[in-house]
């Protein structure tokens, strides 16, 4: 469970995004409960199998449309997704005064689109586009599996602290 983020928390956590400290504004949401932040900076720090495939797979999405990343073009949609995650973590300051949950499938599948589209990338280019996609009307099966991947469940698309493979991973494939 997340710790709650008063008014004030949330406004140091703006500052590091407006600051460019995106690192610091991921590492600082992890150490407080926040799953999801602890998946986007692997993405952001292409670190461990995570972030790397995935900024592989975004790369390559945007190729086959035709389009080359450059350094910017990357370092802009990281800053982006940032905000975005941020701009979702603030409804809750808007709703209720403080941020007491991380986000949930339906949060994070809008804002991705929305950056991934105004930084002209198919939404595609999103891993996860394709598997909440699948589930159609089925919001409660995207829930399930976004919560579920964001735990490093056998079932979802996280494995382990930092990417790395559990014990019962290893015991299986022995």
């Amino acid at each position: 469970m997340p710790m709650q983020i008063s008014r004030d928390g949330f406004n140091t956590l703006k500052a590091m995004v407006e600051q460019g400290n995106l690192s610091g504004f991921y590492q600082s949401l992890a150490g407080q409960g926040y799953q999801y932040a602890g998946l986007a900076n692997e993405v952001l720090n292409a670190s461990f199998p995570n972030g790397t495939a995935a900024l592989a797979f975004m790369q390559q999405t945007a190729e086959n449309a035709g389009r080359t990343l450059t350094r910017q073009d990357l370092a802009n949609l990281k800053q982006d997704l940032a905000q975005g995650y941020l701009d979702a973590l603030n409804q809750q300051i808007a709703d209720q005064g403080f941020i007491s949950r991380d986000i949930n499938s339906t949060e994070a599948w809008a804002f991705h689109n929305d950056v991934y589209t105004q930084n002209n990338l198919p939404r595609d280019a999103w891993t996860l586009n394709t598997p909440f996609n699948a589930f159609g009307d089925n919001t409660t099966g995207r829930e399930q599996f976004w919560q579920q991947g964001k735990q490093g469940t056998d079932h979802g698309f996280r494995r382990g602290k930092r990417g790395e493979a559990r014990n019962s991973d290893r015991q299986r494939s022995s």
